[in-house]
């Protein structure tokens, strides 16, 4: 597998106990390590596009978001085929489970994403052996795990991995709304 870090958090110590010039010293660690990290940044780059389209912004951000795309389409092709979907994954975020979780929803969103986004940039920029490329393997991008939940009356909720079932207890993430809810594919007016 494969890790993208995200949502870094800073450390600093005490600023009379350091020794650098201006009394600051900070580090920062990661705190997930998930795929869909570049996809999450692929959206927002696409946001900024969108915002404004022009010939100009698709040509700032399609050496970019075309990286992103053919990135994912390599990781995906290597992945093992299970029923017509990739086991995507390991990922780890440490409110969603151990080191080793696969089909994640953020996951499975961020990466469905970013291969979108890319196939959009590349029609635009004439590029059809990327979006050929992709169309092979977005199709195995795996799907939501879900799961009735008795606390709902037996409604269907989504898995936050591959088997977590409810995983009573854990910790309901905001990550999970922005995979399964993203602002730009779920609105208003979809």
């Amino acid at each position: 597998g494969i890790f993208f870090f995200s949502d870094f958090y800073p450390f600093e110590p005490d600023p009379e106990k350091c020794v650098t010039p201006y009394k600051h010293q900070q580090s920062y660690l990661p705190w997930g390590y998930t795929w869909g990290m570049a996809g999450h940044t692929a959206v927002v780059i696409w946001e900024y596009y969108s915002f404004a389209p022009s010939a100009e912004r698709l040509e700032r951000i399609y050496p970019l978001v075309k990286g992103f795309g053919e990135f994912y389409c390599s990781l995906l092709e290597r992945c093992a085929l299970v029923d017509g979907k990739r086991r995507m994954g390991p990922s780890f975020f440490p409110e969603l489970g151990s080191y080793n979780e696969y089909n994640v929803a953020y996951d499975i969103h961020f990466v469905t994403a970013a291969l979108r986004i890319a196939r959009q940039a590349a029609e635009l920029k004439g590029d059809s052996r990327l979006v050929a490329r992709i169309n092979g393997v977005i199709n195995q991008v795996p799907t939501y795990g879900v799961h009735p939940d008795p606390e709902q009356g037996g409604l269907t909720v989504i898995e936050q991995w591959s088997g977590a079932r409810l995983n009573e207890g854990a910790d309901r993430h905001g990550t999970l709304v922005q995979g399964i809810f993203p602002a730009g594919v779920i609105h208003w007016f979809s």
